[in-house]
């Protein structure tokens, strides 16, 4: 109770010191016999503190410093006042007008040269495309912000930028350049000793280790957070990093260690009377011994997690360990327990609108209704299930709710027959007992006739009941089968699900559309993937010059196979043409190559198997300088065409051709260094880099391949046409001429006129 009055006195002591504060700066601002630009920086940190807590007001004050800066004229205050705009419209959620403001202050930062705010304008676009789920223009921004940083040789502001680009990796998530941004930021942070940093890159570590399932690296890091905390004394991050640790070990079933761990974090938890903590602890506990089969121990844990997280607002952690004791107690067969828990943990979810667990809650309260016999109950809570599933992933249920009306509907239906049935034999009993009082004198004569119509009614009566008995079984039985039915469709779709994610985590390590027309103002990318997920792959990187001479390589690659494992090798691929050329600071086209070859080999030797997956790539470096364009090319497998235009000298087009080295990226039996190729060529030549995809797919009248000679053809026959418009010939023409047959391979094609 004591720290929770120091607390609350803590925080009253702040709020009314920010109050001051703003009193002070507001006072600053009014007084009109300061400097113009002192009463602006007072504005400005006012506007800035205002913001957070209330946008509307803020917006207000933000375009009234606005328009006193524009009054006055000062560039500099002028940039900071579209900043703060720009800042209070990504308060408001309205992106595309924040974008706009922060846009403006960084061209007039650019032409002040003030590198300071032009970093901090740069990390305020980050911050914006981060909140509005754009990641990749969030790690753009934040690299040009670590630019400014390196350049203005500021170590601290490098490691924050550094950390949040591993962050954002993290969400994407992308954990090879997760790991690669976070090491960088961690060596900073150890140069100049923060405390801080280390802690939030060694946790940062230890968090994508764990999610990669290497546990040995995420117990490392984990431990070394742990250290560092220790030394500067925080007992809540101590706890924290005693949790991390406790959760690694479960994971390796180290169930001693864990067991330990998790008894320090609660001391700790106990002792800061933090409920939430010590909640948290128990679920560990319990989870623990359910892996054990301990039964009986993991729901004493789980009940006691409960009895503190109901006493609590509703919140996930809560939802979770409520639902965890259900999902107990139907492990132990109490299914009315079990059924009484769910519920509870599915009130909560609903509560807050907390999508994911009541998912979850539905599911575990089908579960305890299929077990109780009521299977329509525990249909209804399986589709609702179902349905909050299908929507979390944005897809559609209907198909399962017409399924369970048209059941419900033939249900009632042989009801109505069932009862229709019973009253006509009721009907025929009355007519025979009529017949028997009026025809009592030929009683005898008729007798054995009436004794057949007696037994066979006894007899259909008996097939009835038999069947009506049947049908129930039946029924009770295609519930269960269409039950099962649902579950394994369910994880059908997440394996699809899985691969469609896959596919944008591909298409993270291709370089963006306008990266590309920035650089190479003529070009197209014709890419089209067999299946969801590619083996083919385009790369690019930009080696900028002093000079002003740069240098741009661009590749197209195929990896080996396609679908899943194509798109695996090819970001091992990529990843190491990276790695040639921004490690090594290699640049001769035939060297970077080698190096790959060298990086691929390397990475897959790790296995322990003879692995001799790799790609064919053709890679090309283009080098603008003043006197003319330099080439310089090398190609795995994968050859080099280029065009160039007609001239007094070159009447007739051509296409020429520069063969590859017959060896691929990766092991090989007789591996040779690679050649490089240099090109002179004429202004308008265009150069086209090609996978095999294009020329082995199959159609036509005869559903033959098309082969590289039609392709050709094709490009020659269009080549005086703008680059878009053969884009859309060969688009058009590959489709064509695949009809209705299946894509065999991967196709990437890809043209650039210097």
């Amino acid at each position: 109770m004591l720290k929770k009055i120091l607390f609350c006195c803590v925080l009253c002591l702040f709020q009314s010191a920010l109050a001051q504060d703003n009193d002070s700066l507001l006072k600053v601002y009014k007084n009109v016999k300061l400097a113009d630009t002192t009463r602006l920086n007072a504005f400005y940190f006012l506007s800035w503190n205002i913001i957070p807590v209330n946008p509307d007001t803020g917006m207000i004050m933000a375009n009234d410093m606005l328009r006193y800066a524009k009054k006055i004229g000062y560039k500099n205050e002028l940039a900071k006042a579209y900043n703060v705009v720009g800042f209070a419209f990504c308060k408001q959620k309205n992106y595309k007008e924040s974008f706009r403001y922060f846009s403006i202050a960084a061209s007039i930062n650019r032409s002040i040269n003030n590198k300071l705010e032009l970093m901090n304008t740069y990390m305020n676009i980050a911050d914006m495309y981060y909140y509005s789920y754009d990641y990749l223009n969030s790690i753009e921004y934040y690299n040009r912000a670590l630019v400014i940083a390196k350049e203005m040789k500021n170590r601290k502001d490098e490691c924050y930028f550094l950390h949040n680009i591993a962050f954002v990796y993290n969400v994407m998530p992308n954990y090879p350049l997760t790991l690669k941004y976070y090491q960088q930021a961690l060596k900073i942070a150890e140069e100049i000793k923060s405390v801080d940093y280390m802690i939030i890159c060694y946790d940062g570590l230890g968090e994508v280790y764990s999610a990669q399932n290497n546990l040995k690296m995420a117990l490392e890091y984990y431990t070394k957070g742990l250290e560092i905390t220790k030394k500067i004394g925080g007992q809540a991050g101590i706890a924290t990093s005693y949790m991390q640790i406790a959760n690694v070990y479960y994971f390796l079933k180290n169930y001693k260690q864990a067991t330990a761990y998790y008894d320090r974090a609660l001391t700790i938890r106990i002792a800061l009377s933090d409920n939430s903590g010590i909640a948290n602890c128990y679920v560990g506990f319990a989870n623990i011994y359910s892996d054990q089969l301990l039964n009986a121990k993991a729901l004493e844990y789980y009940l006691k997690a409960t009895n503190i997280k109901e006493t609590q607002p509703a919140s996930p952690g809560q939802i979770v360990a409520v639902v965890n004791t259900g999902d107990m107690y139907y492990v132990l067969g109490d299914y009315r327990k079990a059924l009484y828990y769910s519920k509870k943990g599915l009130d909560s979810a609903e509560k807050i609108s907390q999508l994911f667990y009541t998912c979850h809650a539905n599911r575990s309260v089908a579960k305890a209704y299929a077990k109780l016999g009521n299977y329509k109950e525990a249909y209804e809570y399986y589709v609702k299930h179902k349905k909050l599933n299908d929507s979390i992933f944005n897809l559609d249920n209907s198909k399962q709710i017409g399924d369970l009306r048209v059941n419900f509907a033939v249900e009632k239906r042989e009801n109505e027959l069932a009862i229709k049935s019973e009253a006509e034999q009721d009907k025929l009993k009355a007519i025979a007992q009529e017949e028997k009082k009026i025809q009592y004198i030929i009683l005898f004569s008729v007798g054995g006739i009436l004794l057949i119509v007696l037994v066979f009614s006894m007899f259909l009566y008996k097939r009835f009941t038999i069947t009506k008995r049947q049908k129930q079984i039946i029924e009770v039985k295609s519930k269960e089968t269409e039950f099962q039915k649902l579950l394994v469709e369910e994880k059908q779709k997440e394996i699809i699900d899985s691969i469609t994610y896959a596919k944008r985590l591909q298409h993270a390590i291709l370089p963006p559309k306008d990266l590309i027309d920035r650089y190479l103002k003529d070009n197209f990318i014709l890419y089209k993937p067999k299946d969801i997920i590619a083996g083919d792959f385009y790369w690019m990187h930009i080696e900028e010059k002093k000079n002003g001479n740069n240098f741009i390589f661009i590749a197209a690659a195929d990896s080996t196979g396609h679908g899943v494992p194509g798109a695996m090798v090819s970001i091992v691929c990529s990843n190491a043409l990276d790695k040639s050329v921004k490690e090594f600071g290699l640049t001769d086209t035939g060297k970077i190559l080698d190096k790959t070859t060298d990086l691929v080999i390397e990475t897959f030797e790790k296995s322990g198997e003879d692995i001799k997956d790799g790609m064919d790539i053709s890679l090309l470096r283009i080098e603008n300088s003043d006197e003319k364009t330099k080439i310089n090319w090398s190609g795995a497998n994968n050859t080099l065409w280029y065009i160039e235009p007609r001239n007094a000298a070159n009447a007739e087009l051509t296409i020429k051709e520069i063969k590859a080295d017959k060896q691929p990226v990766g092991k090989s039996d007789h591996r040779k260094p690679f050649n490089s190729h240099k090109v002179d060529c004429l202004p308008g030549t265009v150069f086209y880099l090609l996978t095999d995809g294009f020329a082995d797919q199959f159609g036509g009248p005869k559903g033959k391949k098309l082969k590289y000679k039609q392709l050709e053809e094709l490009i020659l026959t269009n080549f005086h046409k703008p680059l878009n418009e053969q884009y859309n010939m060969l688009n058009g023409a590959f489709e064509l001429w695949k009809g209705e047959l299946d894509q065999v391979d991967d196709v990437t094609l890809i043209a650039i006129k210097v």
